[in-house]
C-alpha cells in the first residue's frame, strides 16, 4: 500500500484508473491504511446513474413544493434549455466540457453565471440524494462581472408615485413604510395585520430551507392610518379587483406611474434599497435595518447600503 510518513502525519497516494487518489493528516499509520482500504473499495462498486430527464423531473417538482413561484419558474426555463440541448442522456454521460459549451451559448455573464447556478444545483441535487456521484459543474468558474451601482429613488419620486397611485395608494405606502418585499405584500393577509398592537407580520421564502419564515415589524403612523382606513375585502389585504383573487404582478402599474409622474423610472426593489439607506443615513444600527428587511446575513444588509454616513421598534419610524 502507498502509505508514508511526512512530517507528524500520514498519508496515502495511489492511482486508479488513470487519476490521482491522495489524503493526508492521520495522526497513526493504520488510520492511513484503513482510509485506503475503504477509498479503493468505493472505485471498485458501480458507478451510481440516473438518466438527465428522471433528475430534471424530481427537481422540479422540489423546486414547486419547496421554493417560491418565481425562483421554480425562472428554474424550470433554464432547466428546459438545458435538457433540450444535453438530450436524452444519462447523468454520466455529461462532461465538464459540455457544460462549458452550453454555458458559451449564454452572451451575458450574468445570465451565464445565473445559468450555472442552476445547473449545478440541479446535480448537487442528485449528489446529495446519492443517486449519482459526480456533479460534473465542479471546478467551473463564475464568470467575473462589472458591478453598477443600483438606481435609489429619491424620496420625492417616491412619494410622487404614491400620491398618483390612486386605488393602490395603500399598497405603495405598505412598501415604503415596511420596506418589504414585494412578493411578501401580495402575500399579506388580514389576520397578520393587528392594529392594536400596531404591528404586520410578513413573510418569506428567501431563507435557506425554503420555508416561510415571519417577521414582525412595528407600523408607522402613516402605515396604520392608511390600513386602518383600508376596507376588509377577503383573506388578502390587496386584492385584484378584476380576478378577486391576491395581486401576482404589478411591476406595469409601477412604470406606468413612474412615466406619469415624469421622474426616472425605478423598481419595487430599489424602495428597499431606498430604505436601507435611509436608514443608514439616520443611524440606525445595522442589526436593526437587517431585521427590518428580513435578511439572514448582516452581509447582505451592507450591500443594500450604499452610502453610510435602538431598537426595530424605533428604527422604522425614521422612514417617515
Amino acid at each position: 500500500m502507498a502509505v508514508w510518513k511526512r512530517g507528524k502525519s500520514w498519508m496515502f497516494e495511489f492511482r486508479h484508473q488513470g487519476a490521482r487518489h491522495f489524503q493526508g493528516g492521520f495522526r497513526k499509520k493504520r488510520d492511513a491504511q484503513k482510509a485506503e482500504i475503504k477509498r479503493r473499495e468505493i472505485l471498485k462498486r458501480p458507478p451510481k446513474d440516473m438518466d438527465l430527464l428522471t433528475l430534471c423531473t424530481k427537481r422540479l417538482e422540489w423546486l414547486e413544493q419547496n421554493r417560491t413561484p418565481k425562483y421554480f419558474y425562472e428554474s424550470q426555463k433554464i432547466i428546459k434549455k438545458f435538457l433540450a440541448f444535453a438530450g436524452d442522456v444519462m447523468v454520466s454521460q455529461i462532461t465538464r466540457d459540455d457544460i462549458e459549451y452550453f454555458l458559451s451559448t449564454i452572451q451575458a455573464a450574468y445570465f451565464s453565471n445565473y445559468h450555472l447556478r442552476i445547473i449545478r444545483a440541479l446535480f448537487n441535487h442528485g449528489v446529495e440524494r446519492e443517486w449519482f456521484d459526480r456533479n460534473p459543474t465542479k471546478g467551473i468558474k463564475f464568470h467575473s462581472v462589472e458591478k453598477k451601482k443600483k438606481y435609489i429613488p429619491p424620496k420625492e419620486d417616491i412619494d410622487k408615485v404614491i400620491e398618483l397611485a390612486g386605488e393602490d395608494k395603500v399598497f405603495f405606502i405598505t412598501l415604503k413604510n415596511t420596506l418589504a418585499r414585494v412578493s411578501e405584500i401580495y402575500r399579506l393577509k388580514w389576520e397578520d395585520v393587528n392594529l392594536t398592537d400596531r404591528t404586520i407580520t410578513l413573510y418569506t421564502r428567501k431563507k435557506r430551507g425554503g420555508h416561510y419564515t415571519p417577521r414582525t415589524i412595528p407600523m408607522t403612523n402613516e402605515l396604520y392610518n392608511a390600513l386602518k382606513g383600508l376596507e376588509l375585502s377577503g383573506e388578502y389585504v390587496f386584492i385584484n379587483p378584476d380576478t378577486s383573487t391576491r395581486y401576482v404582478d404589478k411591476k406595469k402599474a409601477l412604470i406606468a406611474l413612474c412615466e406619469l409622474a415624469g421622474i426616472k423610472r425605478f423598481t419595487f426593489h430599489a424602495i428597499r434599497h431606498y430604505g436601507a439607506s435611509t436608514l443608514a443615513k439616520k443611524n440606525v444600527p445595522l442589526p436593526d435595518i437587517q431585521a427590518i428587511l428580513g435578511h439572514e446575513s448582516l452581509t447582505t444588509t451592507a450591500l443594500y447600503i450604499q452610502s453610510l454616513v435602538g431598537h426595530t421598534s424605533k428604527s422604522i419610524h425614521s422612514l417617515e
